[in-house]
């Protein structure tokens, strides 16, 4: 395939829908500098997947300072926005959303991490690995083949992969591994083969040379690829942070100690006295003593919400309950304020599982109050969102008309 280097117009991008592969282009020149606590360089922010950052995040809605198409919040650092949307990999100014580079691929993104020097980019399709890039203009510095990623690149002193083999893409049991590739030039270190029941691992958190990673159960292998420990309680994703791992499950919450799987405590939510059954807790935050997640309730009313909980012994902190019939996203915390998302289920029943009605909304981390919230069209849909200096980065979705968009919401405080 041509692998030669070409600089692309955003409005460009469908072309690369047409085939499926490798990243073919290169790019336009520019530098990046680093802010200082303003980076959120992989999903979740940190290797840990805390989703918490030192960023003053807008504390008043003020409204939007910029606007670009895409569909994938993607990831920041320095003065850049790096998103993987449509078989495009960009960098976009964050002070006034215009674009730096933009680099075609002929497949499709899973998703992307970066360092200062280096954006990481999962790929599937015909050819399916990850595929290193500058952030300076795009050029590639080297790409690994690998099975089909599942998730974005969790970075630490190597990259942390999940692959799925192809004969296991389409099948309702995984079959994969957790790999372990070098950041310099991407050579496997080593290979974890998972033996997991179900749809497969949830994406790595490291923590003090540690991977783990949940599923049918949580597991911790060490730096060299060994199991370290596993615990049969398992869950859906995970963060770690002061020696503690958390869990979500349905319906609720779990710690775990993070040097030997230990059950520390569990948090299940319930309603009118009983479990709520049927709900899914999201991703979780976790930072000053509290972790923070969303919790959907798809069949009965009464749980959905966001939930505050102590990370010392799981007691509730605080809940802001929202209305029934309501998908809760998974929540960031900057500088004191919780920001997350939500949207409305389809009124019509065929329709149940798409949602609508979408909105951005931001708490005080502390009590739970609302600070802000704009959204609420019809036809809209909000993703996860990542906090910066000053902003708050997060894609809408226009259902009706199929059309996606990258927002950058800044406050009358910024």
């Amino acid at each position: 395939m041509d692998q030669g280097a070409q600089q692309v117009g955003i409005g460009r991008r469908d072309f690369v829908r047409l085939t499926g592969g490798i990243i073919a282009a290169g790019a336009v020149t520019g530098t990046a500098s680093a802010a200082p606590n303003s980076d959120w360089p992989q999903p979740r922010a940190d290797a840990s997947r805390t989703a918490t950052t030192d960023a003053n995040g807008p504390k008043d809605d003020g409204g939007t300072r910029w606007s670009t198409s895409g569909s994938d919040t993607g990831v920041v650092v320095g003065d850049c926005i790096y998103l993987g949307d449509s078989g495009t990999v960009r960098a976009v100014r964050l002070g006034d959303g215009s674009e730096r580079w933009s680099v075609l691929t002929e497949g499709f993104i899973v998703g992307l991490s970066a360092t200062d020097e280096t954006v990481y980019v999962a790929v599937g399709g015909e050819w399916t690995g990850i595929v290193a890039l500058s952030t300076i203009d795009g050029t590639e510095q080297w790409r690994q083949e690998l099975p089909q990623p599942r998730h974005a690149p969790t970075i630490d002193d190597d990259l942390y992969v999940v692959v799925e083999e192809p004969e296991s893409i389409d099948s309702d049991e995984f079959e994969g591994s957790l790999l372990s590739l070098s950041t310099t030039n991407g050579t496997v270190q080593w290979e974890y083969s998972f033996d997991l029941d179900g749809g497969g691992p949830s994406a790595p958190a490291v923590a003090n040379g540690t991977v783990y990673v949940a599923g049918s159960d949580v597991l911790a292998i060490n730096s060299d690829g060994t199991e370290s420990w596993r615990n049969p309680d398992g869950g859906h994703t995970l963060a770690v942070a002061a020696g503690t791992v958390y869990v979500s499950f349905s319906p609720g919450m779990r710690a775990l100690s993070a040097s030997d799987g230990a059950d520390q405590w569990e948090y299940i939510a319930t309603v009118d006295g009983r479990p709520a059954e049927d709900a899914r807790a999201s991703a979780p935050a976790v930072t000053d003593g509290t972790v923070y997640f969303g919790l959907t309730d798809y069949l009965r009313e009464g749980a959905a919400g966001i939930y505050a909980l102590s990370t010392t012994d799981g007691s509730e902190q605080w809940i802001t309950p929202f209305d029934s019939d309501v998908v809760i996203g998974a929540p960031a915390v900057a500088d004191g304020v919780l920001y997350s998302h939500a949207a409305g289920f389809a009124d019509f029943p065929s329709l149940r599982g798409t949602v609508e009605n979408g909105r951005t909304f931001a708490l005080d981390a502390a009590d739970g109050s609302q600070r802000w919230e704009i959204g609420d069209a019809e036809d809209t849909e909000f993703s996860d969102l990542i906090v910066t200096e000053g902003l708050v980065l997060v894609s809408k979705l226009s259902i009706l008309a199929g059309t996606s968009e990258i927002l950058a919401l800044e406050g009358v405080d910024s």
